[in-house]
């Protein structure tokens, strides 16, 4: 079907840009002390990993995101993960970076489900992708 395999490459090209949008730059800024949406997120998880516990005290978020960011992370070395960020950011980005990446992988997997729905809204979909 030639409309399909446009279709299908409509999609890659912008999972691809969405990829390229997302993952450039991701290190920007990590010298410095992180946005504190960044922190609330990073060290809760952090303080998780080092209590063995599955609560992440920040209630103000949904949890899925920390128990996602808790594998990632926790292969990260425990003096990144509980460096001070406002004294040692250098020392502190590894794990805010994981958390970017996490972040970015995550957005651009949205991507292809978007599309998925809308062509199926649309009625240009029979099946999925």
């Amino acid at each position: 079907m030639p409309g399909r395999s446009g279709a299908l490459w409509t999609l890659a090209f912008l999972v691809a840009l969405a990829a390229a949008l997302r993952f450039v730059g991701l290190s920007a800024g990590l010298r410095h002390t992180p946005h504190i949406d960044e922190r609330y997120f990073v060290e809760a998880v952090a303080d998780m990993i080092a209590a063995g516990s599955l609560d992440h005290r920040v209630y103000g978020y949904p949890g899925f995101f920390f128990y996602l960011l808790a594998l990632p992370l926790s292969w990260v070395d425990a003096a990144h993960r509980q460096a001070d960020v406002v004294t040692a950011p250098a020392l502190a980005a590894p794990a805010y970076l994981v958390g970017r990446v996490l972040a970015a992988f995550l957005g651009v997997l949205q991507v292809p489900l978007a599309y998925a729905l809308g062509a199926r809204v649309a009625g240009r979909l029979d099946r999925p992708l």
